[in-house]
């Protein structure tokens, strides 16, 4: 087994700067197959030590831990993986034992490129497998047979046990809806701070997340906001102390704005900034909202993230024309405890605001009909809470999810 060390990767953004659009441009269409994105230099470095292990063998390599972060991820580890490497270990993060100050990931590889061609060189197998299975690699659905038949013949469900290749909860309406769509927001499902991020509609969504079928940056600055978490916490139940986000309680019944170009902007200026800052000190979304939220944390990026969330919070704001409600953004005692975020008194103008515009919106809904029951008479809206509508459909741009 061979091993590289890479001291320092630099953004993708930064190659060019540094060595030139030439260089960038071998590095994408060379290595890469012309997969773009923000990766670090590392990214290239573990594709081009796979280039040179096509006829089988492994490697390791020391690299910051941004290796396994956003795009350098998807550009790197992600297509390593698609070309028949697997990894049978990794350590995704561990303090630099010398005396400069920064996290490193160790990554171990192994390939075996005459076992994927034998894989691919089996074909198609004679019409479907039993129970509408295209079994066009028999050799990979043997190792499924192998590995994962005997765990699923003994579950409780019969779908499990009778379709045992397939995965246990597929969601088609999920993954028809996003299709064609580059990147997702998702939030956790049970979380203590609200945090919104957006990621790649290529992978397979944990269970434990609420997808959000948007791409676009205006809606990640309207759900990020202080202006929808005031909503999400009034309706959402609670785990301990986390927030536990219920779609169809916090997400369903949202009365959207409109999306414009100023929450695209700010929405994007917001969400690549944090994960640039994410990615320059090697920490992930509960350490740098825990220093968001701490009054003594001063420090110039984490100051810079306040003002964008203040700015991304205004032009919320303005979408609904609310120009004449001062949010007095600063710390403020919550139920959460301290928190940087709008002033209580703005919190409950926003949410009666909020609640106001919900129960237009739902008798707008009545008066047309979307509510009626087959009998024909009027009901109430699904889930009515203290005195309040339940408009299920948004206005355009939300879309329908399957959770």
């Amino acid at each position: 087994m061979r091993w590289w060390g890479i001291r320092r990767s630099r953004r993708g953004q930064r190659i060019t700067g540094a060595l030139g659009t030439d260089y960038r441009d071998y590095l994408v269409g060379h290595l890469a197959d012309g997969k773009r994105g923000s990766a670090d230099l590392s990214a290239y470095f573990l594709l081009r030590a796979e280039s040179l292990l096509r006829d089988g063998g492994g490697f390791g390599m020391l690299a910051t831990n941004t290796i396994a972060q956003g795009d350098t991820r998807e550009v790197g580890l992600e297509q390593l993986q698609a070309r028949g490497f697997v990894l049978p270990r990794a350590v995704s993060s561990r303090k630099w034992p010398g005396t400069a100050n920064l996290e490193v990931a160790f990554v171990w590889a192994r390939g075996d490129e005459k076992q994927r061609k034998d894989w691919l060189r089996a074909g198609r197998v004679p019409g479907d497998y039993p129970g509408r299975v295209a079994a066009d690699f028999p050799v990979l659905l043997g190792i499924v047979e192998e590995k994962v038949k005997p765990e699923r013949t003994r579950n409780n469900r019969k779908v499990y046990r009778d379709r045992w290749w397939w995965y246990a909860e597929r969601r088609p309406r999920l993954y028809a809806t996003i299709e064609g769509m580059e990147k997702v927001l998702v939030r956790s499902r049970v979380a203590n701070i609200h945090s919104v991020a957006a990621v790649s509609s290529r992978l397979v969504l944990n269970e434990r997340l609420v997808i959000f079928a948007f791409d676009a940056m205006a809606a990640f600055a309207v759900i990020q906001s202080d202006i929808h978490e005031c909503w999400a916490r009034s309706f959402s139940s609670t785990l301990r102390t986390d927030m536990m986000y219920a779609p169809a309680d916090c997400f369903e019944t949202f009365p959207f704005p409109s999306f414009d170009v100023t929450q695209e902007q700010i929405g994007k200026s917001y969400s690549d900034y944090r994960e640039s800052l994410m990615v320059s000190i090697h920490h992930g979304l509960t350490t740098t909202y825990n220093r968001f939220h701490t009054p003594s944390e001063t420090a110039p990026d984490i100051t810079h993230l306040r003002a964008l969330h203040a700015e991304m919070d205004h032009a919320v704001a303005a979408a609904y024309g609310w120009t004449d409600l001062d949010l007095g953004h600063g710390f403020h005692e919550t139920r959460q405890g301290l928190r940087y975020t709008i002033a209580e008194p703005a919190r409950q103008e926003v949410l009666d605001r909020l609640l106001a515009l919900n129960f237009k919106r739902y008798e707008d809904e009545v008066r047309r009909g979307l509510h009626e029951k087959k009998g024909g008479k009027g009901a109430p809206a699904r889930g009515k809470k203290a005195g309040r509508g339940k408009a299920r459909q948004a206005p355009k741009h939300q879309s329908e999810l399957d959770f």
